[in-house]
């Protein structure tokens, strides 16, 4: 009983220890996936800037009709990446039901085949 006890404390020590692991691991993960989010929106927000200077100088040098068209064309590609983003978002909520019907049916799946296993006679 003792060297049971013994075993168990030894295997919960060490889960513990792996469990420390994993949220160490997670945290760096968040950490870097933040970091490349803040690198993409201060990219974004450069482009942006840069495109609106362009503009306010064609401007400034009397192209008026071309600061027009290049606002518009700046302003298109901004709503375009921004519906690409929307549909990737719905893609991937799609994706995860799909994955979690999938899951549900094959636990439907397993649970029949079980109660067969078990009418034939089966433990």
């Amino acid at each position: 009983e003792i060297a049971v006890k013994a075993r168990r404390a030894a295997a919960e020590k060490v889960l513990r220890k792996k469990q420390k692991e994993m949220i160490k691991k997670r945290k760096i993960i968040e950490k870097k996936a933040a970091i490349r989010k803040a690198e993409i929106a201060l990219r974004r927000a450069l482009v942006q800037e840069e495109d609106t200077y362009k503009v306010v100088e064609t401007y400034k040098q009397g192209h008026i009709d071309r600061a027009a068209a290049d606002a518009r064309r700046i302003k298109f590609f901004e709503e375009e990446r921004e519906r690409e983003r929307l549909e990737k978002i719905r893609i991937a909520k799609l994706q995860r039901l799909a994955a979690k019907k999938a899951q549900e049916k094959a636990e439907v799946l397993r649970m029949q085949a079980a109660d067969a296993f078990r009418e034939l006679g089966g433990d």
